[in-house]
């Protein structure tokens, strides 16, 4: 199996090879969005790396019986684990494939940044988020880099976090694998989170985005609260704003300039003392010293003195420091000398100094070994076999900084330090103007909501995607499902609330509103604060008790699975405290600004998540004041409302079917071909020329299988593959069978493909025969029919091969072109059971109209006129003929004011997504109810006339 993969080669089906952040990355290219070029290092070099180092075994025994539960022995063996696996060398093959790539990449350009990810096997999956359990590095250059890069991603799968979570989702530690997405930077002006569904009230109608200056980082860690807009799905209308102040943005920092080589310097004799720290111009700050014997990819270098280098090492623009001879003095903070403030010099950025000077004195002999004691006079040295440097940084130690790694230096007066391998970003304050403005103009909002409807389109369910705009061109780094649509939930409109909602408290007071913030996670609880200010303190945090922080990290989880409530005083609602309150079910309240400095530990506050506000007290609910003291209080079950009008699902998805299975829902209207077959991932043509059909027809066969059975006695309709010629092309040895097209969307597909050649049809009937086998509630139907003669072609090729029409095996013909419904009549009497709408393809060809063009996609929508009119005839001429009637396009799912017409003219079926289920089923019985109570009162009515009649 390949180490290392393009971002063209895979797709979200290569899941347990490159991750699902790899999977959706070559997913989201091979579907022509604007993705950043890029590689990905496979799982299977990170188990490759594991087998020939021999430290699979070291680290399966250090977790072996460990309790996730226990902070301490979590945390300790997280740092062994890490360190093992950081310090064992890379297998030298695997370092140079991960180098090719890198320089491939580079085209030439030696300073090319890209972006390190982390992409486990077990993340992005519908149920569980795994939300930044491993680590990601920015803005990392030089192919040696990256290497090092890869290897900390590798690290980082056992971070303390990480394990704790397989842990409590029942994962097992070396059965999830890591891959490392390596991708080209994008330096954004501005980036942020969308979401193709509000993930606060799981409004399907709705396209919710985030927005913030600089890189995504801010956003995404929760560190500043951004501007939120809201989009009306389908009409891309702008239907709210809301905007934040925003402090600084995160920026990559400028490139350091590396001093002249200084002419043969001669090395010390023997190690010189310490320098002494140089008098700084303004109050000292104490600094953190680092551990001597950390690598410089993790700590600050350190070494004895030597002599200094000709010209002294050039700092960033950004965060240029005063030089003293062969001292670099740490910034400092203007304050009486009385009261210097903590601060720790950020050891990440100072490696970008110190990497600019290792030039200068690659000429150096061996050094004096330094000694383990800890420096007690502020100065941080580092030794290497090839130079000797010692650099003194004014200012006081601060003890409780020191000795830390990297991705630990914590600083009491200074905010949070950026972190990771050579990760050279810093934060830039924002201008009065620039803190107050709106982060996107109206047109960029539109735009980035038009692409996130296409990557929902594509993926056919929600997307959380992550963002960025560069050089005012758009650009998708990430995209994985939303994971919190729960089956009670559905997918309320902007008027659901959740059930047992907080109200004013009793005795007919108000309740007092002490803070308000975003509603980031539905629901009301109270109960004690307890304010914590970092991951360290997590063992605070109680059951029930509300857990109140500056923003939250994955670190947090812990905490957060005890608390009954978050509140925040950062962060929007796609933040890391929101989204894991969702999956977690819990109340969360982010952007408060002061909830830290404003509540006390130990006061009883009430957390109302839907409206983003917290009271003083407990106040209860209303049904939960009366049952309080009632310990036998009825449950309240919520009954699945009975329609005529069956509900069906539209599925691609196999790890979906049976979830989607247990819910209520009728089944499967709309079974996609595409799916299973890029799954497989050759195109099926080279499989028959290598004689490889039974392959072809075997893994088909267990792909329909796994949507038959949880199904059965269900119908599940599969559509044969409707593959265009662009699509059919990017699997394996496509280029070899499929021609150009200049519109494939209107070309060599469908129906008229499997008349034409129908080699690869007749596979599919096979795969579906043995699988009917088994289950006889999988059926057939057709997809993009043009004439009459093609489907009755398909009918006799279908027979041939054994799937004849019968009372247990139904045939059903998708209309999407207009000419099959002129002529609804003629296609029913030939002999059809069903036919099925397929909305999006009809509404283009009746407007003509391309949904994907920027330029005139705003006319697509399946609400006008003349596509309301086809719909109507189609249900109304299937019916006189004893033909059922459905719908699998998207038009049920974004407006019910399309399914309540349906439902009025008789539709048998409405085939939505799976998040759509309940709030169709809602929409239905409510129109089936109004219909019975017309009817009623007209016979009520006729019946009047008919008595007064007789009474005459």
């Amino acid at each position: 199996m390949p180490n290392v993969v393009w971002f063209n080669e895979v797709n979200r089906k290569n899941l347990a090879l490159v991750g699902g952040k790899g999977g959706n990355l070559g997913e989201m290219v091979q579907a022509g969005l604007p993705v950043p070029d890029g590689f990905i290092v496979t799982s299977d070099a990170y188990y490759l790396f594991l087998e020939k180092t021999g430290i699979k075994q070291q680290v399966t025994d250090m977790l072996s019986g460990l309790d996730a539960n226990d902070s301490k022995a979590l945390q300790a063996a997280s740092e062994k684990i890490k360190k093992l696996v950081i310090e064992t060398p890379m297998p030298i093959d695997i370092q140079q494939e991960i180098e090719a790539r890198y320089l491939d990449i580079c085209k030439g350009v030696t300073e090319t940044y890209v972006a390190v990810r982390s992409s486990a096997t077990a993340e992005d999956l519908p149920g569980a988020s795994f939300a930044g359990q491993q680590a990601t590095f920015l803005n990392i250059h030089g192919a040696k880099a990256v290497v090092k890069a890869v290897q900390s991603c590798w690290a980082s799968l056992f971070e303390a976090r990480a394990i704790f979570y397989r842990q409590d989702k029942g994962f097992e530690h070396m059965k999830v694998g890591i891959a490392v997405p390596v991708q080209k930077m994008v330096q954004s002006e501005k980036s942020g989170i969308m979401f193709t569904v509000d993930p606060i009230t799981n409004d399907r109608t709705k396209i919710v985005i985030e927005a913030g200056y600089g890189l995504g980082e801010s956003v995404v860690s929760g560190a500043i609260t951004p501007d939120r807009y809201i989009v009306e799905k389908g009409t891309f209308k702008i239907l709210d704003r809301e905007i934040n102040e925003q402090d600084f943005k995160i920026v990559k920092r400028a490139p350091v300039t590396a001093p002249p080589t200084p002419t043969a310097p001669a090395a010390p004799a023997s190690p010189a003392a310490p320098a002494t720290p140089a008098a700084p111009a303004t109050p000292a700050a104490p600094v953190a010293s680092a551990s001597p014997a950390a690598p410089l990819e993790s700590a600050a270098p350190a070494a004895p003195a030597s002599p200094a280098p000709t010209q002294p090492p050039v700092a960033p623009a950004e965060v240029a420091a005063p030089v003293v001879e062969n001292s670099v003095v740490a910034p400092t903070t203007t304050t009486s000398s009385t009261d210097t403030p903590p601060f720790i010099i950020n050891e990440s950025e100072l490696k970008a100094d110190l990497e600019a000077i290792k030039e200068s004195y690659h000429q150096i002999p061996a050094p004096v070994p330094v000694s383990a004691a800890p420096p007690t006079d502020g100065t941080l040295s580092w030794s290497e076999p090839v130079r000797n440097l010692n650099f003194t940084f004014s200012g006081v130690i601060d003890p409780a900084a020191q000795h830390t790694s990297g991705e630990k230096v914590l600083g009491k007066g200074i905010g949070e330090v950026v972190t990771g391998s050579d990760d050279p970003n810093i934060k830039i304050a924002l201008t009065a103007e620039e803190k107050k403005t709106q982060k996107l103009t109206d047109e960029e909002i539109v735009e980035l909501a038009k692409i996130g409807a296409k990557i929902e389109e594509h993926y056919q369910y929600p997307q959380d995607t992550e963002w960025g705009i560069e050089n005012g061109k758009v650009y998708i780094v990430q995209a994985r499902p939303v994971t919190t649509l729960e089956d009670n939930k559905g997918v309320a409109g902007p008027s659901a609330a959740p059930a047992a909602e907080a109200t004013p408290a009793a005795e007919g007071k108000a309740p007092t509103v002490i803070l308000k913030g975003g509603g980031a996670s539905v629901g009301s609880s109270s109960g004690p604060v307890k304010i914590i200010h970092s991951p360290s303190e997590c063992d605070l945090i109680l059951k029930g008790d509300i857990l109140v922080t500056e923003m939250t990290t994955p670190d947090y989880v812990p905490a957060m699975k005890r608390a009954a409530a978050i509140v925040t005083d950062t962060g929007g609602r796609t933040c890391h405290a929101a989204i894991v309150s969702r999956e977690l079910g819990i109340p969360c309240v982010v952007g408060t600004k002061v909830a830290t400095s404003t509540l006390k530990t130990g006061q009883i506050i009430t957390v109302n998540g839907t409206h983003g506000l917290v009271y003083e007290g407990e106040i209860l609910p209303p049904k939960a004041a009366v049952e309080k003291h009632i310990d036998n209080a009825p449950q309240v079950v919520v009954q699945t409302p009975i329609t005529a009008t069956k509900v069906y699902v539209n599925l691609a998805e196999k790890e979906l079917a049976a979830t989607v299975a247990a819910r209520a829902v009728d089944g499967v209207g709309l079974l996609r071909a595409e799916f299973m077959i890029a799954d497989i991932g050759e195109h099926p043509k080279k499989m028959i020329k290598e004689g490889r059909s039974e392959e072809f027809i075997t893994k088909l066969a267990d792909g329909l299988r796994m949507f038959a059975e949880p199904f059965y006695p269900r119908p599940v309709i599969y559509r044969a593959t409707d593959f265009k010629t662009n699509e059919y092309k990017n699997l394996k040895g496509g280029e070899e069978f499929e021609k150009q097209e200049d519109n494939p969307m209107i070309g060599y597909r469908g129906c008229f493909r499997y008349i034409s050649d129908p080699e690869v049809f007749n596979l599919e009937c096979e795969a579906i025969k043995r699988v009917r086998a088994e289950f006889d509630n999988l059926h057939v139907m057709i997809p993009f029919v043009r004439t009459i003669d093609e489907m009755v072609d398909v009918k006799n090729l279908m027979e041939k091969a054994g799937l004849k029409r019968s009372k247990n095996f139904r045939l059903y013909m998708m209309v999407e072109v207009p000419s099959t419904v002129f002529l609804i009549d003629k296609f029913c009497d030939i002999g059809i059971d069903g036919i099925s709408i397929g909305s999006n393809d009809l509404t283009q060809l009746i407007l003509g109209v391309d949904r994907d063009s920027e330029l005139c996609a705003s006319e697509f929508d399946e609400r006008n006129e003349a596509v309301m009119m086809a719909l109507e005839h189609l249900i109304k001429e299937s019916s006189k003929r004893g033909v059922v009637a459905s719908i699998c396009g998207q038009a049920p799912s974004v407006y019910p004011e399309i399914t309540e017409k349906l439902v009025e003219w008789g539709i048998n079926s409405v085939s939505v997504s799976p998040d759509m289920i309940d709030t169709t089923r809602r929409v239905i019985a409510s129109v089936e109810r109004k219909m019975i109570l017309r009817r009623l009162a007209a016979a009520n009515e006729q019946g009047v006339e008919e008595l007064a009649l007789l009474r005459k």
